[in-house]
């Protein structure tokens, strides 16, 4: 029988470890996270910890380098470390902790600092921040029991409680146990009945361990776990306050899911979604992994100042990062270095200048697809859209050797067939109600906004107006019943890299 690892499975793997420990008295074994930092933590941190408000006679006992400076602790000297005598002191003025905390040291607390001592006083550091090491596996007390490297540990708790393993449970049961856990849905029909009929008991291809390969083959299993990282990301398909439109997001929650259905490595895993768009020859699926970043709550609310939500983006993903990536709580770091947090406020805000350094405008307009936006084609579209993509990219190579040879303007005029031509407009004239050419001296628009001016520069005359600043040309129109069908055209060129654009605006 194949048994999945579960949270518990993995307590159950510390809680043995620092049980081990309580059989032995040897120095050598003694653990400061698991047997020295509670005893400090419970009676002397308080006064003689991080806190600088609360310190008392200038003792810090949580570093180890300020408790050998001051004498409390001579590593290896038990007789000349003042903790020692202090703890067994008989002196009501002396002996720590005092009386008034009514946080006496037991015995045995009192024993386990003395053996720490004279085994050197080694600190450790959170174990947050320590290097996981695969342990020993453990002597089963049942050879025959253990299947896998887990079972080892189960086993060796549950003798330590008096307790034996249950019998291996019926097929049935098995399968909706591991579907659950696997996919987070019943079994399906098929492969239930799959498993009941198998009859294979190979030690290396039971029907159990095939049924769970299948299990974790199906794309299901992917969304199951996948699901427990958007929540982490705070993935959402809504902006998440004031009007909270819907967004599309669900290209970067597919990245997530295919993600976890290949097995992408770790590294990978956290690099594209921090900057993938900033890799050497970023793919497209490389830069919707960077949709993390974009998973924030946004808004257009009237009021909202700009400049604090900018903050307030930059602040929000410094926090999910430190959260989801470093296992941190960086939210005290936003205003000030905190007595318990590792990271700092400086480099909190230097991590900050980082994600600030965004093109996303601070206002949405309560837009499904907020700028900047990538262009996702279909799957039946992408073989088209990647042949335009080509062709655009040939077509700016010959551009750039245009303006390396320096072909004459009346040459670069001959490439526009319409300049020639007798059409008076690029769209159909039936029941044409409003036609504007933007070609200085042809149609309507000679008087421009202070904001723009005729393009000079482009190749076929005097063709188009420049806009450096939000503006616009107005156009009145007949009144149109609201049912009825209408059809707007525009020729206009973008800069490759663009926060906004508002095409069209209307007022009644």
């Amino acid at each position: 029988m194949l048994r999945i690892a579960c949270l518990t499975a993995v307590a159950w793997i510390f809680s043995s470890a620092c049980l081990a420990q309580d059989k032995t008295d040897s120095p050598a074994k003694l653990s400061f996270n698991d047997k020295i930092r509670p005893i400090l933590s419970e009676h002397c941190f308080s006064c003689h910890g991080p806190d600088s408000a609360s310190r008392k006679a200038d003792l810090r006992l949580d570093l180890r380098k300020t408790a050998i400076e001051s004498g409390a602790i001579s590593p290896g000297k038990v007789d000349e470390s003042e903790l020692i005598s202090r703890i067994n002191s008989d002196d009501p003025d002396a002996v720590m902790p005092p009386p008034s905390t009514r946080k006496p040291l037991s015995a045995e607390q009192k024993r386990i600092l003395t053996e720490w001592i004279k085994s050197g006083a080694d600190w450790e550091a959170h174990w947050a921040f320590i290097k996981p090491t695969r342990p020993k596996l453990p002597t089963p007390s049942d050879g025959d029991w253990p299947r896998n490297p887990i079972d080892y540990f189960v086993l060796e708790k549950l003798t330590q409680l008096g307790l034996k393993p249950n019998p291996e449970e019926d097929r049935y049961r098995l399968a909706r146990r591991a579907a659950f856990d696997a996919t987070g849905l019943p079994p399906e029909e098929p492969m239930l009945k799959l498993l009941l009929s198998d009859k294979r008991e190979t030690p290396n291809d039971t029907p159990y361990e095939y049924y769970v390969n299948r299990l974790l083959l199906s794309p299901h299993a992917a969304e199951h776990r996948a699901r427990y990282w958007l929540d982490a990301a705070r993935y959402g398909d809504t902006h998440g306050m004031h009007v909270d439109n819907y967004r599309e997001m669900w290209p970067y929650r597919d990245w997530v899911v295919n993600a976890f259905h290949s097995n992408m490595p770790f590294d990978r895993f956290v690099i594209e979604q921090i900057g993938g768009d900033m890799l050497s020859k970023a793919t497209v699926q490389q830069r919707v992994a960077t949709g993390f970043n974009r998973c924030n709550i946004t808004t257009a609310e009237g009021g909202a100042i700009p400049a604090e939500l900018d903050v307030r983006y930059m602040v929000d993903r410094v926090e999910t990062t430190a959260t989801v990536f470093l296992g941190l709580t960086a939210g005290c770091a936003v205003c000030h270095d905190h007595k318990y947090d590792p990271i700092s406020q400086r480099e909190f805000y230097q991590l900050g200048a980082y994600f600030n350094n965004s093109t996303q405008p601070a206002m949405d307009g309560n837009q499904k697809d907020a700028p900047p936006a990538l262009a996702l084609p279909s799957k039946e579209d992408l073989p088209e859209w990647n042949a335009l993509l080509r062709k655009r990219a040939a077509l700016r190579l010959q551009l750039e050797q245009v303006a390396k040879e320096n072909i004459k303007r009346d040459a670069i005029a001959n490439w526009w067939p319409n300049r020639d031509k007798e059409i008076s407009h690029p769209v159909a004239s039936d029941e044409l109600l409003l036609y504007r050419p933007l070609t200085k001296g042809e149609g309507e628009v000679e008087t421009l906004p202070e904001t723009a001016a005729w393009e000079t520069k482009h190749p076929a005359g005097n063709r188009g107006i420049r806009f450096d600043k939000p503006s616009g040309l107005t156009a009145k129109l007949p009144k149109i019943h609201s049912g009825q069908p209408l059809t707007l055209s525009f020729w206009f060129r973008t800069p490759d890299q663009l926060s906004s654009l508002t095409v069209l605006d209307h007022t009644v």
